[in-house]
């Protein structure tokens, strides 16, 4: 697997990871505070889980990106002070 497709990979799986989270989260909240019928907070948690889908790839994006300053990541076997 070249390391292209290994980081595309990467970042889907840590984005689907993510969503599926907040799915489980927004899901168990809204049940707790509107004690309906369980099917109406997994449809509303889809819901914001898609609107929220750009600033999950932007948090994804920001965490899998590579140091600005590479002078303050050292290299193997050098001293850290």
């Amino acid at each position: 697997m070249r390391s292209n497709s290994a980081s595309r990979l990467r970042r889907h799986a840590l984005l689907g990871f993510l969503a599926v989270d907040m799915l489980g989260l927004a899901a168990l909240l809204l049940d707790q505070v509107f004690s309906t019928d369980p099917v109406y907070p997994w449809i509303i948690a889809m819901g914001l889980v898609i609107a929220a889908l750009p600033l999950l790839a932007q948090a994804v994006d920001y965490v899998l990106s590579t140091p600005a300053e590479a002078a303050i990541v050292p290299d193997a076997g050098e001293k850290i002070p």
